[in-house]
């Protein structure tokens, strides 16, 4: 009851700010929206919104880029600090901060980025200012002067932090609209946990609406490019793309019938992270032969005479290099994919961006089989007729489980907290006792009541040193960390990358620093870090003495925040060179022998054992034949979990792990953990024994079995808010092993420091490791077969 009593102390907070801000500082402004004005006149310096999130579209609880125009109206050059303010939970702001030169009369454009908070909504607004910045003459530092302008900006568009995001590059969505399909009678996804939302930027706009920083990609999932010429790409949005793959965004490029800008490594400034495959361009190509794998349809003319983009694989080429995903009839590679540090590059050679194509297009059968979803996709007439149809359909009743509902619970330190409260309560109680009714009576016993005043005041004299004594003892003298982390490495690749959430607790009063990175990724990759507040939490307590304290925009590997010898929760964002030795084939290899048989022995270094290991072999796709309804797996599985924990240098022989769970039953029986996932709607209900099950369902969160919408009793929704782009589901499409461990009380792998020295932290992580195995593309159906 005091949680939504605080968010909605909060909103009035922050619709008071907000008319005193148009009442007061800014008397007149409007707020500046893009695709509106754009433009708002406060100042000297002119500010305007060009673009606020991914093509507009931002998610509540992920990064999001701001776009900003700048118009100067003086009369000489000067250096200006562009700062978008944002308030913590602990009431602080965070003055998201870059340091530009004005030039008069000038426009030009600016990048900012910040992590939104979870409750983030469109009629949220947001105050950019824009002040002179000085060198100090005695050592060139930086002085921030006066304001020089200031507005009001908010977004066009937000979505739900527990909604997928997928972005589209061109001006055709290929199909991809079919996953944001609706029911009129409800606000939830009607086959699937959560919905795909997606968010188009025409190729038009990629020179000036492309983020300069992966951070303005980080809310994307996967990033699907339909049209459009790369050259278009600035060079630093270019790096930013390249980032943000490296860092584990999958990135699906649909090659165009002509122009082969994409096999240009003059005129495609992504051509190193291109698939090592030769491009053969086929003409009046008729796609009935490839109906399976387009559509459900079997009376639906195909196109008779379409171009269609075959790949051609060296013998020597590594599999992580360029992998066949899906095939042609004929067997020629049609979609292959190349594995990037913890990201993918796909390229698909079917034209599905063309209107001809992508009218006839079945995502569940083509797009299911690319990003490795698993749901349902059904067309509205077709969720018109199970609804009203005599058995109905259940596209309503769900009971919400939130997975990541107690992130914050695992990282928070309420327990020294609580100690101390229940040792002043204790000292509080004894001091009411004797100083008042207790010695009194004693007194009157011994009847030298008279003595009462004397009593009281050595009473109140002793237990203020006592009190005073104890608040020191209790008192932080050192820097602890609680963490919660995720971290990926994918074999043969020398990056590894991690999201950590953790909470510090910083013991001096005044301001201290906070940075993730050991500096040797510097100029390599750029790390960040920003304050976090859970989900289940929103707006804690506030402090009376509230802050500012800047967050350099181009370089958030560390943030100065005030401190009163308190804790503050952070999320960090980390990749660079491997740091923890995860499981390592003895051999150098992993076989998949005849029969579906593994070969090869593997062993770890880790700084602690492994323990809820789960061993996950993903052997290939089903053939493209119909799967049936109730979103059924796409790929054939088999998966194993060690009874007993897996210690650092200990071998374990594949070969010998025993009876395996066949296609499926894991992701059944992991779905149907009633006891993990609580009884529903909030953080509350769940039980901290299970952290490592939700654990392993946010890693495999698009491949557990869908909501049983065929079901008229209540299904269950499993939701997860702070880890998108974090699900392992793509590699579904194509074969490999993947192994789960967790090291339940150990330090975390991504480094973190404080006033610029490395500290000891204690915590979980689920350690992810991929081995990509040979490409083996779904057969089409035999022809007697035929499709449904």
């Amino acid at each position: 009851m005091i949680r939504p009593v605080v968010s909605l102390l909060r909103r009035l907070a922050t619709l008071l700010g907000c008319l005193a801000v148009s009442l007061g500082a800014l008397p007149g402004a409007a707020v500046a929206q893009p695709g509106g004005s754009g433009v708002v006149s406060a100042g000297e310096v002119e500010i305007g919104v060009e673009t606020f999130g991914f093509a507009g579209v931002v998610r509540a609880g992920e990064y999001a880029g701001v776009r900003l125009t700048l118009t100067d109206r003086a009369d000489r050059v000067r250096a200006a600090a562009v700062r978008l303010h944002l308030r913590d939970a602990d009431g602080d702001t965070a003055l998201y901060e870059r340091i530009v030169t004005l030039n008069p009369g000038v426009t030009q454009g600016v990048w900012l980025y910040a992590r939104l908070p979870f409750d983030f909504a469109s009629t949220d607004v947001l105050q950019v200012t824009v002040r002179e910045v000085q060198t100090d003459g005695d050592d060139d530092a930086l002085r921030i002067g006066r304001q020089i302008g200031v507005a009001r900006i908010a977004p066009n568009r937000v979505i739900d932090p527990g909604d997928a995001l997928i972005g589209v590059i061109g001006r055709s969505r290929a199909g991809l609209d079919q996953y944001g399909v609706s029911v009129p009678t409800s606000p939830l996804p009607p086959t699937s946990h959560e919905w795909i939302r997606v968010a188009q930027l025409e190729s038009e706009r990629l020179a000036g609406s492309m983020p300069d920083m992966w951070l303005g990609l980080a809310a994307l999932e996967t990033i699907i490019w339909t049209g459009g010429d790369p050259s278009l790409l600035r060079l630093e949005a270019a790096e930013a793309l390249r980032e943000w793959v490296y860092g584990g965004g999958r990135l699906v490029i649909v090659l165009p019938p002509v122009g082969g800008e994409w096999a240009n490594a003059a005129a495609n400034p992504l051509a190193d992270l291109m698939p090592e495959a030769r491009i053969q361009r086929r003409e009046g190509v008729s796609l009935e032969p490839y109906r399976a794998l387009l559509t459900e349809s079997e009376r639906l003319p195909m196109p008779e005479r379409a171009v269609v983009h075959t790949f051609r694989i060296a013998p020597e080429t590594a599999v992580d290099r360029a992998a066949p995903i899906l095939a042609a009839p004929d067997g020629a590679p049609v979609v292959v994919r190349r594995i990037v540090g913890a990201g993918m590059v796909t390229l698909v050679g079917l034209d599905v961006a063309d209107r001809d194509l992508a009218t006839r297009l079945d995502a569940q059968r083509f797009w299911h089989r690319v990003l490795g979803y698993r749901f349902d996709v059904l067309s509205p007439p077709e969720m018109e007729e199970l609804r009203s149809g005599r058995t109905g359909a259940n596209f309503t009743l769900r009971d919400q489980s939130w997975i990541d509902g107690d992130f914050g619970r695992q990282i928070d330190k309420t327990g020294r907290a609580g100690v101390g409260v229940l040792l002043g309560l204790a000292v509080f109680a004894a001091y009411l006792v004797i100083a008042g009714p207790g010695g009194f009576g004693l007194l009157k016993w011994r009847n030298k009541q008279r003595h009462a005043w004397v009593v009281f005041v050595l009473t109140t004299g002793l237990f203020s040193v006592v009190a005073w004594a104890g608040a020191r003892a209790i008192r932080p003298a050192t820097v602890e960390i609680t963490h919660l982390t995720l971290l990926d490495h994918v074999y043969g690749q020398g990056l590894q990358r991690a999201r950590s959430w953790f909470s510090v607790l910083l013991p001096t009063y005044g301001e201290q620093t906070v940075a993730v990175g050991d500096g040797t990724e510097s100029g390599v990759w750029t790390q960040a870090i920003g304050p976090w507040a859970a989900p289940e939490f929103g707006m804690g307590s506030t402090f009376p003495d509230a802050r500012d304290y800047v967050i350099e925009a181009r370089d958030p590997a560390s943030v100065t925040v005030p401190t009163r010898s308190t804790v503050k929760e952070f999320q960090a964002d980390w990749k660079g060179a491997p740091r923890w030795r995860t499981p390592l084939p003895q051999d150098g290899e992993i076989r998949l022998l005849e029969g579906g048989a593994l070969a090869g022995v593997l062993t770890h270094d880790l700084p602690a054992a492994l323990e809820d290991v789960v061993v996950v072999l993903v052997e290939r796709q089903f053939p493209l034949e119909n799967r049936g309804e109730g979103g059924p797996i796409l790929a054939r599985t088999r998966s194993w979990r060690l009874a007993d924990s897996w210690a650092p240098g200990e071998a374990l022989p594949l070969d010998a792990l025993g009876a395996a769970d066949v296609t499926g039953e894991y992701f059944e029986a992991l779905a149907g953990s009633g006891q993990a996932l609580g009884g529903g709607f909030a953080g509350e209900s769940l039980d901290p024994r299970f952290l490592p099950r939700r654990l392993e369902m946010l890693a495999f969160h698009d491949v557990l079995p869908p909501p049983d919408y065929r079901s008229m009793r209540g299904t269950r929704m499993i939701r997860q808010r702070v880890a998108h782009g974090w699900d392992l589901s793509a590699w579904f499409t194509q074969p490999c092993l993947i192994v789960l461990g967790q090291t339940a009380d150990a330090e975390s792998p991504v480094p973190l420091r404080v006033d610029g020295r490395e500290v000891l932290t204690r915590g979980r992580t689920l350690v992810r490791w991929v081995y990509p195995l040979p490409a083996d593309p779904p057969a089409y159906p035999a022809p007697s077969a035929g499709a449904r």
